[in-house]
């Protein structure tokens, strides 16, 4: 609730005009009625008029801070404040506290600071307000520190021809770094004094942004922002307000984008969106996940941050979504969760809280998602991306470095997108991305496929789906620092099988593009187990195999009248009797494994061959690797 000086400190002190003139008396009596009608012009007028004949009369001073208070002149709010304060009245506590708070709004963390403090030495720290104003002192403490410790490089206007004299805001970026949407506060289209929000789309050539278009498939007359843009640049969740179509306060739509432009957006449906306030979507790079923000029951506060998985599309031709999950008291607190943002790497969350510990308004966080599925204690970013202005929509690019975000920091330009370099104990897992196109072997037409990705280290399943937007098309991000097993699979088809190692990559590389070409189950026809790996010169079963060991025996379950050999190959080091058998017992293992699981042995034979059948050189590092493989090949199908 609004404190009004005024009212809550006059009816304790005597008018002040006891030895002034009657005249000065009456226009302070204008000045309180010309406030009260609104009229604040004449208000200001008559009360300076007043203090010409008496500088320090308390009421007018009072007056003239919660005129400026309304009128958001905060700096000359807290000068009328200050010669209220150097008055010493008994009345000093209200004054004090206005004065810390018009202070904490400006960034003067040491005034607001001085202020509080001298309210508590006269109301004490029992108070439902002094407990208030304790967590108040704390936060300029926090902020005092945090400006003489900066967490990050310096903050600039993102470069190129993004930011205008409008306001642009919540800014969202493609993995490959070359699509940059978000929200400009433009004109309304017929009536010229109201604004509206829309979508812009930037290109950039890797160092600066181009002039920025609007998405006209997307914008309409009135407002939508708050938006999310896929991996890969092809599907749009955004919010949009008090549509025909909605089902509370503000929905979250979508959009598609196909024959080189967007589909008619739809509500994402009520699997997703209720009577109350969803907002500020972000699509998570492979899970599946899309987290938001929303004031429905069941949360900890006024907005929470929740996330839901996306199944796909039911047969009405509608999203379907698995179980709402509020991400916990760890992330959520009583006040304002709101625009999450998960980067590329699935498990980094950054989002604005008006509640933990920052800079007096809402601040930029961050929490990471642990093995358990728990998430990790916020850190506030600190200054300077943090300050004491209003700072939000913050994005991570896919190497970690860069962070964008918007802020009216620069009061004269409004809200713009500025970038800053991460210090590296904020950032996210630098991701690379694995994209293609799935196509059937012979027609070449593509194919819906399931695409899985392994963490080889923890087994934790990156991606395991089909893309459910578009039919043989996959994007997958991948954080660096670990080996992946990546399969492709679909019935009817061998399933393909790579590996991706970024063990031992500790920065951002280049993405792994592949046409996959599935090929139809038959006879003689192979696939390669590029994930099964031994112990050197050993027929020891290493443990990140078992993902992949997995895979073909669910293959095998599936197609129960196959029958297939398992063929062992090495490259040309050491003789070929050696290679031999040590490709021989490797095929063995292989068969072992397969008929523990419960695979007649009727079904599978096992053969080594040794270095005989090369498909690679054995000159280089990289051709002996290729050699050293097992295959499956069909040998027969049915009776």
């Amino acid at each position: 609730m609004k404190l009004v000086l005024i009212v809550a400190l006059s009816f304790h002190w005597q008018d002040g005009f006891t030895q002034a003139s009657k005249k000065s008396k009456k226009l302070h009596e204008k000045a309180s009625a010309a406030y009260s009608a609104g009229e604040l012009k004449d208000a200001i007028s008559y009360s300076k008029e007043v203090l010409k004949r008496n500088n320090f009369h308390l009421n007018t001073l009072l007056l003239l801070a919660d005129i400026y208070n309304e009128l958001d002149s905060t700096r000359l709010e807290i000068t009328y404040l200050n010669m209220a304060d150097s008055m010493g009245t008994g009345n000093q506590p209200l004054i004090l506290y206005r004065l810390g708070e018009a202070n904490l709004s400006l960034g003067n963390y040491k005034a607001a600071k001085e202020a509080f403090s001298k309210y508590l030495e006269k109301v004490g720290k029992k108070t439902r307000r002094g407990i208030t104003v304790l967590k108040k002192i704390e936060q300029c403490k926090f902020a005092i520190n945090s400006m003489a410790n900066p967490r990050t490089g310096k903050v600039t206007p993102i470069p190129g021809l993004i930011n205008t004299q409008m306001d642009e805001y919540w800014p969202s970026l493609t993995v490959d770094n070359q699509q940059l949407v978000f929200t400009r506060l433009v004109s309304h289209p017929i009536n010229k004094n109201w604004k509206q929000e829309d979508f812009y789309m930037a290109t950039s050539d890797s160092i600066y942004w181009a002039v920025a278009e609007p998405i006209i498939e997307l914008n309409t007359p009135d407002n939508e922002g708050a938006q999310t843009i896929s991996a890969d640049g092809k599907v749009f969740f955004f919010t949009a307000c008090n549509r025909p179509d909605g089902y509370g306060s503000c929905d979250i739509y979508y959009s598609i984008h196909k024959d080189g432009k967007w589909a008619k957006p739809a509500n994402a449906g009520k699997g997703l969106n209720t009577s109350k306030w969803e907002s500020q979507p972000s699509f998570s790079a492979n899970s599946g996940y899309l987290y938001y923000s929303s004031n429905k029951a069941g949360g900890y506060g006024k907005k929470d941050i929740w996330r839901v998985r996306l199944k796909g599309f039911g047969k009405s031709g509608k999203l379907v979504f698995g179980e709402h999950q509020n991400l916990g008291n760890v992330i959520n607190t009583k006040g304002n969760e709101a625009s999450p943002c998960i980067h590329f790497d699935g498990q980094t969350l950054y989002f604005s809280s008006d509640d933990w510990m920052g800079f007096g308004k809402s601040d930029i966080f961050y929490s990471a998602l642990k093995e358990d599925n728990t998430w990790s204690q916020p850190v506030n970013l600190g200054y300077p991306i943090n300050t004491h202005n209003e700072e939000q929509g913050f994005i991570v690019d896919a190497t970690g470095g860069n962070a964008y975000f918007a802020s009216d920091r620069e009061k004269e330009n409004g809200l713009d997108i500025y970038i800053t370099p991460l210090h590296k104990d904020l950032q996210p897992n630098p991701v690379t991305y694995v994209k293609g196109n799935i196509v059937d072997e012979a027609s070449l037409k593509p194919l819906s496929a399931k695409v899985e990705i392994y963490n080889l280290g923890n087994k934790n399943a990156l991606v395991n789906s089909e893309n459910p937007f578009y039919q043989g098309e996959f994007l997958t991000c991948l954080p660096v620092g670990a080996r992946y097993a990546f399969n492709v699979s679909k019935a009817g088809y061998l399933f393909f099988s790579e590996s991706i190692d970024l063990n031992d990559i500790h920065s951002a590389v280049d993405p792994f593009i592949f046409t996959i070409k599935l090929v139809p189950i038959k006879i003689g026809e192979a696939l390669v187990l590029r994930n099964l790996y031994f112990n050197t010169d050993s027929y020891e079963i290493l443990g990140e195999s078992f993902v992949e060991l997995e895979k073909l025996h669910q293959f095998l379950v599936e197609n129960a009248s196959i029958r297939v050999e398992i063929e062992g190959h090495t490259d040309s080091v050491g003789t070929e009797a050696y290679n031999i058998e040590l490709s021989e017992n490797r095929a063995k293992a292989v068969y072992s494994y397969l008929t523990s699981k419960g695979i007649q042995k009727e079904r599978i034979t096992w053969k080594g061959y040794g270095f005989l059948k090369p498909v690679s050189e054995n000159s280089t590092k990289k051709g002996r690797s290729m050699n050293r493989r097992t295959e499956v090949r069909i040998t027969g199908i049915g009776n």
